[in-house]
């Protein structure tokens, strides 16, 4: 191999690399809305109107947002024909997420607790790795909000941690991947 096949190669990899780390912002974009969907969901029929379903709207969105998240991940690895690295490391960073975050529902109801401070604090962990990864501040960011606002949720009244939720998750996924959305439609422009 010569030296310009090897410089195609690592061109090549690192294109790969930018336009998996963009086309996260799907995921970011879609749990953004999800969650804080689930979570006025709660506000309003837990603590407003005083019903024990409030918990419906986050069965309904996880189970939505998985099933989402599966065909479009699955669809965008067959349209590319290829599985890039960067996303090799996300499915099993995000894939240990969620089976960390099964557990701890399911052990926070079980146990009467409410998640959602655990929830936060855990999702800024993730939530900063990503962004260190694919160099993104405002992901790196958006960790730092978690992480506040799940020290926050721990002293509000519980009736109000599903909106300590919604605002995290507004500045810390809805926002960040809605400039990640921004940037890849200009990379798309810069490179046509």
């Amino acid at each position: 191999m010569n030296e310009q096949e090897s410089l195609q190669i690592i061109k090549t990899m690192i294109s790969r690399a930018k336009e998996s780390h963009h086309r996260n912002s799907f995921y970011f974009i879609l749990w953004g809305v999800i969650l804080i969907g689930a979570a006025l969901t709660e506000y309003f029929v837990a603590h407003q109107l005083n019903s024990q379903f409030g918990y419906l709207g986050w069965m309904v969105g996880g189970i939505a947002g998985g099933i989402i998240s599966g065909v479009y991940g699955s669809r965008e690895s067959k349209r590319l024909g290829y599985e890039a690295f960067m996303d090799k490391v996300y499915g099993a960073t995000w894939g240990g997420f969620g089976i960390t975050m099964v557990i701890l529902l399911v052990c926070a109801v079980v146990n009467k607790i409410n998640p959602i401070p655990l929830v936060l604090i855990i999702t800024g962990l993730l939530t900063f790795v990503s962004g260190a990864i694919t160099k993104f501040k405002p992901l790196q960011i958006g960790a730092f909000v978690f992480w506040i606002s799940g020290a926050v949720a721990f002293f509000v009244p519980v009736e109000l941690q599903s909106l300590v939720f919604c605002a995290a998750i507004g500045l810390g996924y809805l926002l960040p991947g809605i400039l990640l959305k921004n940037n890849e439609t200009k990379a798309h422009v810069q490179s046509a």
